[in-house]
C-alpha cells in the first residue's frame, strides 16, 4: 500500500488506475474495493508495523485510499469512469 499511496503523490488515482489496467486487463473493479476493504480492517497497529521504515503512517496511507470505493457496485462505476475518461476518478 505504501508505494501506491508514494505513487499517489505523482499521478492521480485515474492514471495509476489505467497504467495497473495497460499492464494487466485482467483487472477488475472487485480487486479495488477488496483491497480498500482489507486495508480499512488492519489494525492501526499492524499497518504501523507494515510501514516501518517507508517513511509513511497509517493515517497517511489511509488518507490517499479515503476516496477510493469499497463496495463492488461502486468500484464498477469508480472503473467505468476512469477506464474511459481519462480526467475521471481522480
Amino acid at each position: 500500500m505504501a508505494d501506491v499511496a508514494a505513487l499517489l503523490e505523482r499521478f492521480t488515482a485515474a492514471e495509476l488506475v489505467r497504467l495497473g489496467f495497460q499492464r494487466d486487463e485482467g483487472l477488475k473493479p472487485i480487486y479495488f474495493a477488496d483491497a480498500m476493504q482489507r486495508l480499512d480492517r488492519i489494525p492501526d497497529s499492524r499497518l504501523a508495523i507494515v510501514l516501518r521504515g517507508t517513511g509513511w503512517t497509517p493515517e497517511q496511507v489511509r488518507g490517499k485510499f479515503r476516496a477510493w470505493p469499497r463496495d463492488l457496485a461502486a468500484a464498477e462505476e469508480w472503473w467505468e469512469n476512469v477506464t474511459r475518461d481519462p480526467g475521471a476518478g481522480t
